[in-house]
C-alpha cells in the first residue's frame, strides 16, 4: 500500500532527523566539555601561580556549570585550599568521594589536604583507596596532576599522561 510505504519513508526520515541532532548536541557537549577543561587549567595555573584569590569566584563558576568535570570539583577544592578555607575543601571532596566512589581522584586531593593539617592516618588511608581505584589511562594521570600541591607531581602525572596518549590536547597543555 502507498499509505505503508509514505509511513514508512517518514519514520526513516524522522529518524535521522533525530540522529542529526543528537550527533550535533553531542558535539557542543564535547566542546563545552573541552572549553571547560581549558578554563580549569587556567584557574589551576593561577593558583600555582600564587594569586589564589583571582581564582576563586572563576573556579566556584566552573564547577557550578560543569559539576560532572572531574577537574572542575579539583580545582574548586584546590582554590579553598589556597585561600585558607581547607576544612570547606575537605567536606566538598569528602560528599563527592562518599556519594560517587569512582572519584577516586577526589580521594587523592582529600588525602593530600589531610596530609598537610597533619591527619596523616586519614591522609595514609586515602591516598591508597585511591591510587587503587584510580585506571592507568591518559585521562587518569592529566587528573592526577591537579590532585597535588606539589608542582613537580603534578608536571610528572601530567608528563605520564602523554606517555599513555601522545596525542592527548590536555596532557600537553597541563605540561606548558
Amino acid at each position: 500500500h502507498p499509505l505503508r510505504a509514505v509511513a514508512a519513508a517518514l519514520a526513516i526520515v524522522a529518524m535521522l532527523i533525530t540522529s542529526l541532532v543528537w550527533l550535533a548536541e553531542s558535539g557542543r557537549r564535547e566542546q563545552e566539555n573541552a572549553d571547560a577543561r581549558r578554563v580549569a587549567l587556567q584557574h589551576q595555573r593561577t593558583f600555582e601561580g600564587g594569586e589564589a584569590s583571582r581564582a576563586l569566584a572563576g573556579a566556584r563558576a566552573l564547577y557550578a556549570g560543569h559539576p560532572e568535570l572531574p577537574e572542575s570539583i579539583l580545582v574548586w577544592a584546590r582554590a579553598l585550599c589556597a585561600n585558607e578555607q581547607q576544612q570547606d575543601a575537605i567536606v566538598l571532596l569528602a560528599r563527592a568521594a562518599q556519594e560517587d566512589p569512582s572519584r577516586w581522584a577526589c580521594q587523592l586531593l582529600l588525602s593530600e589536604i589531610y596530609r598537610r593539617t597533619g591527619e596523616v592516618e586519614k591522609a595514609t588511608a586515602l591516598e591508597a583507596q585511591g591510587q587503587r581505584n584510580a585506571p592507568d589511562t591518559w585521562e587518569a594521570w592529566y587528573l592526577r596532576s591537579f590532585t597535588t600541591f606539589r608542582l613537580p607531581t603534578a608536571l610528572r602525572c601530567a608528563e605520564r599522561a602523554t606517555q599513555c596518549e601522545p596525542t592527548s590536547a590536555p596532557a600537553w597543555e597541563r605540561l606548558t
